[in-house]
């Protein structure tokens, strides 16, 4: 039974973070810090002119490593991850847990990893890394997988 649920959970980790990535990729949303790591050349040629599209591929002049990860914001990798792995154990604690010697145990536990999802969300949004529009996507996606893999697969945790 845990080594069923244990291998559920990685599987869904995966899809959650290939669902991400694609996402991410499809999208190209800048992340808030976009322009600070990108250090444009706004002495270009196009950047003379009045156009609402560079098509220019050599506007950045900072370290393309990071200008790149700068172009992946959409949805929030660490949002997503985070809430599937909220969801996930807080299903299987709320499923497999039967206590009667402390009720509030499991909704403290349960509470406690949403509440770490939560914070880190608002901590990626605080620290511009992430919209908040991207947060909420991550959180949409990462629960969606969760509720599908648990929804599909709750005799794992009986």
């Amino acid at each position: 039974m845990y080594f069923a649920s244990t291998g559920v959970f990685a599987f869904g980790l995966f899809a959650t973070d290939i669902f991400v990535n694609a996402g991410q990729v499809v999208t190209g949303n800048l992340a808030p810090y976009f322009l600070i790591v990108c250090k444009p050349n706004y002495t270009g040629t196009e950047c003379r002119f009045n156009h609402q599209f560079i098509s220019n591929g050599n506007i950045c002049t900072g370290n393309q490593g990071v200008v790149e990860k700068a172009r992946r914001s959409f949805p929030s990798k660490d949002a997503s991850l985070s809430v599937y792995s909220a969801v996930y154990v807080t299903m299987y604690i709320t499923s497999t847990i039967k206590t009667k010697s402390s009720r509030l145990a499991k909704p403290v536990l349960c509470l406690g990893t949403l509440c770490a999802a939560f914070l880190t969300g608002l901590n990626r949004v605080s620290e511009y890394r992430n919209h908040c529009s991207d947060v909420i996507a991550g959180f949409i996606l990462g629960s969606a997988v969760a509720l599908f893999l648990v929804s599909t697969g709750f005799k794992l945790f009986n």
